[in-house]
């Protein structure tokens, strides 16, 4: 975990903490308490990048350019999310053209969205944070963990996702010791653990002081 006091805040009278972890590690049950306890601005970069690709976004043609009319659901002119996923990770490239495409603008959205609120706090989720690039934009990034068990149960029981789906989805992101070289806060948030969410709430709540004592 990084000092406090060698806490940096680039924002300019804004905390921006981003929340990331893989695939099931519960990252949406710590931004809800959060929010739950302080006014945020909340950018959940997979939301923003599924609008980037809706028809007139910034990402569609390129998409389509790249893949082809065949990630189209059909009869319709969006693209399905499933059938992008299964083209990518058909690709000769792999997932890594997929991301060259779409994060880029997923991160222009976002340092809009951070430069125009007048909110204190930023929040930004996303499980590819670092791999995208986002960490540049955040003064803190916290991981959120949970062992890979209680997360292969979660996606099953929540998301209905099948092995395949699961085995894809964890082979395309970090291990956890990547995670916990490249994060400065940890968070357990495992089936055992419940104070998850106030660790979080006190961690902001230091920052927030921190910057106050300036």
């Amino acid at each position: 975990m990084m000092p406090i006091d060698n806490f940096k805040e680039k924002n300019r009278g804004k905390i921006v903490i981003g929340i990331t972890g893989g695939a099931g590690s519960g990252k949406s049950t710590i931004v809800d308490k959060v929010l739950s306890e302080f006014d945020c601005e909340f950018i959940h970069c997979d939301e923003v990048a599924h609008t980037l690709m809706e028809p007139g976004g910034v990402n569609y043609r390129a998409l389509i350019k790249e893949y082809g009319k065949g990630i189209l659901q059909e009869g319709s002119d969006v693209i399905s999310r499933p059938l992008l996923t299964k083209a990518a990770a058909e690709s000769e490239k792999g997932f890594a053209r997929l991301n060259e495409i779409t994060h880029p603008n997923v991160i222009k959205h976002s340092k809009a969205t951070i430069n125009k609120t007048k909110k204190k706090i930023v929040l930004i989720e996303a499980a590819l944070l670092l791999e995208a690039g986002m960490d540049s934009v955040c003064d803190e990034v916290w991981y959120i963990y949970a062992p890979i068990d209680d997360r292969i149960r979660r996606m099953k029981a929540s998301r209905g996702y099948t092995d395949e789906k699961i085995n894809t989805l964890l082979k395309n992101q970090l291990s956890e010791e990547q995670f916990r070289e490249k994060c400065g806060f940890v968070i357990d948030n495992g089936d055992g653990c419940s104070d998850g969410g106030d660790k979080a709430i006190s961690r902001l709540n230091t920052l927030l002081d921190c910057i106050a004592k300036k």
